[in-house]
């Protein structure tokens, strides 16, 4: 592999990572990697030829817009959200401000969530506004992608700025770590068709009924995710990247039917549920590796309840 293509794979996987967690945090209410993503990509986007400021260190939660370049007449909103009405609220904020009349384009970048189609939204309102989606709306992907075009000596300072800013470090050996390995064979045991069986279950993200739910526990649940994320977020990420659709059905139902027989066993404690569940899966892969990571397995059942396939809600 010659450095380029090392490079690329390494700001690729960090970029991706770093994506991963402010999606997980913003998932339980904990948005304050918000505020942390806008001067991390004030300096990021340095490599693109941007002269970003942090509009918000001279006023204080700017009004549609967070980073401002103003050689380059650009102004950036950073957000972990990708729909539509966040989309059309930003664009109308920003041209109803006299202040930012200085500024020729509005550019949206999505750190949370990835881009979605927007083929059949009319932002400009009839040309109102000027705004192009195709080019105005950047997600994590759109930076990789505009990266993967720069030859390695341009790639070396991202890399080494990534590296320093990330507190995680990316695993570059040819060997994946225990903690991965640990997470894939969480994976392919979830996603054996002799533990799958088909039912109605159909789940949706909700946290904030989980915290209603478990009023006594759930603090404590949502510490120790905090407290275990930036050490597996990268090991999630990178074993998740091996899953296909049909395992993720497999895998949603099977944590749902085996979580909820666990939590109606321990009189709807969740805490007693996954101590017994960490304890039922470590048994159940230790037969296949001996150097696997049990907090791995904590981790990842945790950010399955937050997605809520662990100790899924009641339908109503």
């Amino acid at each position: 592999m010659d450095k380029r293509d090392k490079y690329i794979k390494q700001i690729t996987r960090s970029l991706t990572i770093l994506k991963y967690e402010i999606e997980a945090l913003n998932k339980i209410n904990l948005t304050d990697y918000n505020i942390i993503a806008e001067d991390f990509y004030r300096d990021l986007l340095v490599f693109y030829g941007y002269e970003l400021e942090n509009l918000n260190e001279q006023k204080k939660n700017a009004d549609s817009i967070d980073l401002v370049d103003k050689k380059n007449k650009i102004a950036i909103q950073v957000t972990s959200r990708n729909d539509t009405t966040k989309i059309h609220d930003t664009i109308k904020g920003f041209y109803s401000n006299p202040d930012y009349d200085e500024y020729k384009r509005l550019i949206i970048l999505l750190v949370g969530k990835s881009k979605l189609e927007y083929s059949k939204t009319d932002f400009t309102k009839g040309n109102l506004f000027y705004f192009d989606k195709k080019e105005d709306i950047i997600d994590i992907n759109d930076i990789i992608k505009k990266f993967s075009s720069y030859k390695a000596e341009q790639l070396e300072p991202i890399v080494e700025f990534l590296e320093s800013e990330i507190d995680f470090k990316i695993n570059t050996k040819s060997t994946k770590s225990n903690e991965v390995i640990t997470i894939i064979k969480m994976i392919e045991y979830l996603s054996d068709d002799n533990n799958y069986k088909k039912t109605e279950i159909n789940e949706t993200s909700d946290p904030d009924n989980k915290r209603l739910r478990f009023t006594e526990h759930f603090d404590f649940l949502m510490t120790r995710y905090e407290r275990l994320l930036s050490l597996y977020t990268g090991a999630l990420a990178e074993a998740k990247s091996y899953i296909d659709g049909v395992r993720v059905n497999k895998i949603n139902v099977f944590l749902q039917n085996l979580s909820n027989d666990y939590l109606i066993k321990y009189s709807n404690n969740p805490k007693d549920a996954l101590n017994e569940l960490v304890n039922y899966f470590e048994t159940e892969i230790s037969s296949s590796i001996t150097n696997y990571d049990k907090m791995a397995i904590e981790f990842y059942l945790l950010d399955e309840l937050i997605n809520c396939n662990v100790f899924p809600n009641p339908k109503e």
